[in-house]
């Protein structure tokens, strides 16, 4: 499938079968992470046929039976959650189009078993779980195109299908028990404003959010500024 496609079949799956991922598709999302890492400034790393991370008992959204997981480590300093969401989220949906299922994952993971190396300067923000479902997660309940947009500086022009096609897949992103705490205003430079609100993880939405937007806006590359 492609990236578009990928966007809008992802659902978060919890329960995963022992279906190792093949070798092929390993060799594929190392070389990713990789890739991204070098882009981003990042550390995130890759694990398989490793359960130990996600055994025991969670408070919320237990996941099961999670053999393979991202780590998401990234550098420490402002502005680097936004990061960490973004080039995640990009993983993600990569993964989607191997058909290889996933779920961010905040608090339903042991962290003293994760086995990541953390530098100096560097913090371990979220993991990624990621195989193939037992079964293939849940459409749930979005915001409306209004509740997530202010378009007091459009005046009386026509919304183009471009930003339209932005918040359509934004609202298909994954954030923090469904909050979708964000907003986007389009500016008449041309300028996108997106606004971040006050929420659980709601800095590490916000990056995987703006992904959203950028893939669904093209062939548009409007210029996001987050606030």
């Amino acid at each position: 499938m492609d990236i578009f496609e990928a966007i809008e079949k992802r659902r978060s799956v919890r329960v995963y079968r022992d279906t190792p991922i093949e070798e092929e598709n390993k060799k594929l999302i190392n070389d990713l992470v990789a890739n991204l890492n070098e882009e981003s400034g990042q550390h995130f790393q890759v694990f398989y046929d490793e359960p130990t991370a996600f055994t025991g008992v969670f408070a919320y959204s237990k996941l099961i039976n999670v053999k393979n997981y991202i780590v998401i480590v990234g550098k420490k300093g402002k502005g680097q959650e936004e990061i960490c969401g973004y080039y995640g989220e990009k993983l993600v949906i990569f993964l989607q189009t191997l058909g290889i299922n996933t779920c961010w994952a905040g608090i339903s993971y042991k962290k003293r078993n994760v086995k990541a190396v953390i530098e100096k300067g560097e913090k371990l923000y979220l993991l990624i779980a990621m195989g193939y479902g037992k079964h293939l997660g849940h459409k749930r309940k979005s915001k409306t195109f209004e509740e997530v947009t202010d378009l007091s500086a459009w005046g009386e022009k026509e919304i183009p299908d471009w930003f339209k096609k932005g918040i359509e897949y934004a609202l298909l992103a994954p954030t923090a028990i469904n909050q979708q705490k964000f907003c986007f205003k389009p500016l008449a430079n041309g300028e996108v404003e997106l606004k971040k609100g006050v929420g659980f993880y709601s800095k590490t939405d916000i990056g995987i959010v703006k992904y959203h937007f950028e893939i669904g806006a093209l062939p548009k590359k409007a210029t996001i500024i987050i606030r």
